[in-house]
């Protein structure tokens, strides 16, 4: 299952306990908290068959949003069982609608793991298939773990696009309703590298 969760090398190796640290813990601890506590509460929720909002993750780039999403994906599949799947967003299927609904299928893909919001080319499909696959998670109940560089009204901008197509508010407007949140701030840590 964890093959399958395209988690790569680098995020099957994550975990909560090797979470690095920079100068700023107290920016962090809030952040790495929630993280914990959202899969033992979905894990639980999902035993119960209730569904619960996910998470978004959004700061500088180096502070470890990714990191906690791979930490939380590694815990969903290696202490629970439940399928995970790893999703850079700059990889959304755009050539088949079909492919991009397979994503929002909580019965095929239970938590979706949706890395970098903003990071894509923002071309009409590529903000489309991004508004299906929200979207469609959001109305099937289906939790997501977002991760972002931007904060989420400079997000809104970002997806509205140069052509001003009403995404930017529709899917930070869906985003809000689907996850909780999170901040996370600290140094760039791979500045240090």
């Amino acid at each position: 299952m964890l093959i399958h969760s395209n988690l790569g090398n680098r995020g099957m190796k994550a975990t909560f306990q090797n979470f690095k640290t920079t100068s700023s813990w107290e920016e962090q601890e809030y952040a790495v908290d929630k993280a914990r506590s959202w899969v033992t509460s979905f894990a639980l929720a999902a035993n119960r068959g209730d569904s619960i909002k996910g998470l978004m993750f959004y700061g500088p780039t180096g502070v470890g949003k990714t990191h906690l999403a791979y930490a939380i994906a590694n815990d969903l599949v290696l202490k629970f069982g439940i399928y995970t799947y790893f999703l850079p967003t700059v990889e959304i299927p755009r050539q088949d609608t079909g492919e991009v609904l397979r994503y929002t299928d909580p019965t095929e893909i239970p938590v979706l793991v949706l890395d970098d919001v903003g990071a894509e080319k923002l071309t009409a499909r590529a903000l489309e298939c991004l508004y299906i696959l929200i979207d469609g998670r959001l109305r099937n109940m289906a939790p997501m773990i977002v991760t972002t560089n931007f904060k989420p009204e400079d997000l809104r901008k970002r997806l509205e696009g140069e052509d001003e197509s009403g995404y930017g508010d529709r899917l930070v407007g869906r985003l809000h309703e689907a996850c909780e949140m999170v901040p996370i701030g600290g140094d760039d840590y791979r500045q240090e590298l």
